[in-house]
Order: C-alpha cells, then sequence, then structure tokens
C-alpha cells in the first residue's frame, strides 16, 4: 500500500520503509527527536539483530485500518524468521508436544484437545487461570513451541514481568519491546497477575497493549495467550477481564471432552477464559537426574 503523498508521485511502498515510517511515528509519540531505525541499524532488541526486523522477525506495513492486511505481520525476508531462536522457549520448553500435557485426568485430557484447537485455529484469545502447578504454562508452551517449529509461526512467550521490564528498557535505548509486544502475531503472557497493577503507569501499559490485541484478535489477525492463578474478574481491570470474557473468542467443543464448555445457540463452546483445577503436579514430575551416571 502507498501513503497520500507516494500515491501522488507513483512510487511504490516497500515493507521495510513502511515499517520504518510506523517506527518514526511512535517514536514521535514517545517524544524522542531520533531515532534508530532497525531498518537502517541493527537493534538491540534480540539476538538475531536482523538489519530490516531487528531481530523480530516479522514486518507491519503501515496501512489504513481499512485495508484487509492491517494488523497482519509480514514474515521478515531478510532473517527469514529463526522463530525458535527468539520465542522465549528455552531448548527443553521447545521440544514440548502435545503428548508433554501428562496426566489421565479430565482436566490434562482438557488442556491436550485445547492446545490442539490452539495450533489448528491460531487466532482470538485464550486465558487460563487456576491453582499452581496444573500445566497452564506448559499448555501454552506447548502451542508456541509448535506453531514455531511445525508451522513457521512468528510466536513470543513472555513472563509478564518480562514485558513490564522490556517497557522500561524502551526508555532508555533504542530497543523496539513496545512495538514487539503489540505486533507479533501470537503472543503468550506467562503470570499476568503478578505484574503491579498499582502502579498507575504500568497498570495504563497493559491495557492499551490487551486493548490492541483483543482488537486485533476479534478481527482474527492476532492471538493472544494468558496464564494466571487468580480469577481474572477479580485481579485484573476491569476493562482487561471483561475483554478477556469475550464470547466471540469462545471454542467449538466435543461434547464428549471434558471441560467447562457451555451451550449456545445449539452450538458446544469452550469459553475464552478457563478455570484449571487441580493439584500441584510439580512435586510428582520425574527427576532430570534419573537415570544420569556418577
Amino acid at each position: 500500500m502507498q501513503t497520500l503523498e507516494e500515491q501522488t508521485t507513483n512510487q511504490p511502498v516497500t515493507a521495510a520503509a513502511a515499517t520504518a515510517s510506523a517506527i518514526e511515528r511512535i517514536a514521535a509519540q514517545r517524544g524522542q527527536t531520533t531515532i534508530q531505525s532497525p531498518m537502517t541499524k541493527p537493534s538491540r532488541v534480540t539476538s538475531g539483530n536482523c538489519s530490516m526486523c531487528a531481530g523480530m522477525g516479522f514486518l507491519m506495513p503501515d496501512l489504513p485500518v481499512t485495508d484487509p492486511g492491517f494488523g497482519k505481520a509480514l514474515r521478515c525476508p531478510v532473517c527469514n524468521a529463526n522463530y525458535d531462536r527468539v520465542c522465549g522457549l528455552t531448548d527443553t520448553e521447545l521440544a514440548y508436544t502435545i503428548e508433554s500435557i501428562l496426566g489421565s485426568s479430565p482436566i490434562h485430557f482438557m488442556l491436550r484437545t485445547l492446545a490442539v484447537h490452539i495450533i489448528d485455529c491460531p487466532a482470538g484469545m485464550v486465558t487460563l487461570w487456576g491453582p499452581y502447578g496444573t500445566a497452564k504454562t506448559m499448555t501454552v508452551q506447548v502451542a508456541i513451541a509448535t506453531l514455531v517449529k511445525q508451522r513457521r509461526m512468528a510466536a513470543r512467550f513472555y513472563h509478564a514481568k518480562q514485558i513490564e521490564q522490556g517497557w522500561f528498557d524502551d526508555m532508555d535505548s533504542d530497543r523496539l519491546n513496545a512495538l514487539t509486544y503489540l505486533h507479533t502475531p501470537i503472543l503468550a503472557i506467562d503470570e499476568l497477575d503478578k505484574v503491579n497493577i498499582k502502579n498507575d503507569w504500568i497498570r495504563q501499559q497493559f491495557q492499551r497493549l490487551l486493548d490492541y490485541r483483543y482488537r486485533m484478535a476479534v478481527a482474527g489477525k492476532q492471538l493472544t495467550l494468558i496464564t494466571l492463578n487468580g480469577d481474572p474478574m477479580q485481579v485484573l481491570p476491569g476493562d482487561v477481564a471483561s475483554r478477556l470474557h469475550d464470547g466471540r473468542f469462545a471454542r467449538p467443543w466435543p461434547a464428549d471432552v471434558p471441560g467447562p464448555a457451555v451451550a449456545r445457540n445449539g452450538e458446544h463452546l469452550m469459553p475464552g477464559v478457563i478455570f484449571v483445577d487441580g493439584k500441584d503436579a510439580r512435586p510428582y514430575m520425574r527427576s532430570m537426574f534419573v537415570g544420569q551416571g556418577d
């Protein structure tokens, strides 16, 4: 797509130039007089250091809201997206598969089925909440690992405190963490209730981030995965909790699979916010040292 000025001069707009334009506007909004565009200088935002996408693995064309491509990320043509190196998972977590969600209880059966559905339909918002050690985070990591390895999709996994710190880092450097959080096609936020929402600035940043990703999720252009221990209606700002509970994020659910599914207009649906109950399974995980020699 072209800006109005470029349309009048009939000059094509490249994805790199469009992304650079968006970054310049963000810098202006932040009150900076200059900014090092990742189109011209490698950024310190990730270990990838791609000269075009700053290691993010994707580009965001500068398109009007009415354009069908608005909000859709494009795979970086330069680094060809080494997503496994920048997705935020360890090598152990990258090796997770559906079968890694162990257990024969109805809850574990539900989580495995949910992970498959997320992988098949990577859009919308999914929130898992409940006690510690009930495989909420692992379910999200399974989805991220599979989408990165098998479907070669740009996905990021962060603890909520990492995102919080990333915003502060943006203030003191040419990093573009905020841009990554907004536009990564698939974003996982672990333990969202651990952020300091009593701090007005931090709360506002998360509200803005989740509002934007909510709009993109409703449009089917992004997937946001969230885990937390507390009830979202109790521990999150009301506007955030309301967005997470949007009925449009409910997924078709097999009637014979356990879970808190609801019937609506003759359909069996799993809501976007799911309570994951159970005992802490971490103490019963197989020792990583079993079978090793002296």
